[in-house]
């Protein structure tokens, strides 16, 4: 009686399967256990799709993490084999690499001491992911007697800033 006709061979089978009760299945008729499987199927594709799509986040996530504690370990690794040269040999390459000059920011702007400069092209500037520098300058000769600039923030610099931003909320 089961498989008496092949709707109800099939109705049987997909039941079975889907383990409903027997007495449910043959209330149900062949339609019935046939939208029961659609609405199953439907509800296990919907469930794979939010698990995927999680798995891609976290794998992303791990991703970035794993890159940074590379970096780090790098860093780890270079600072432990500076430790390994001799103290003469370390002071003679900080002394050759002049940590002690000023920085050049512009003409008669003598920036802080103490690090490396490295000039970026003028083409960097148009690029649509460049972003501006916050800090406001005033070039000139420094006095401990002149007064601070009465320069308030310019449109230009309210206009960069807006751009700095946005470029965050993209």
């Amino acid at each position: 009686t089961n498989f008496s006709s092949l709707g109800m061979s099939v109705s049987n089978l997909i039941s079975m399967l889907l383990s409903l009760d027997v007495g449910l299945a043959e209330e149900a008729g062949a339609y019935g256990v046939v939208l029961i499987t659609v609405l199953v199927v439907i509800v296990q594709c919907a469930v794979f799709n939010i698990l995927i799509a999680q798995l891609v986040n976290r794998t992303a996530s791990i991703a970035q993490w794993s890159h940074l504690m590379v970096q780090k370990k790098f860093a780890y690794v270079c600072v432990e084999m500076e430790s390994l040269l001799p103290l003469s040999y370390r002071v003679k390459l900080f002394k050759r690499m002049g940590f002690d000059q000023p920085l050049d920011f512009e003409v008669g702007d003598d920036g802080p001491s103490g690090g490396i400069q490295e000039l970026e092209p003028a083409s960097i500037r148009s690029d649509p992911k460049y972003r501006p520098d916050r800090i406001l300058r005033f070039t000139g000769e420094a006095s401990a007697s002149d007064p601070w600039p009465s320069q308030t923030i310019s449109e230009e610099a309210e206009r960069e800033e807006e751009d700095y931003q946005q470029g965050f909320a993209d």
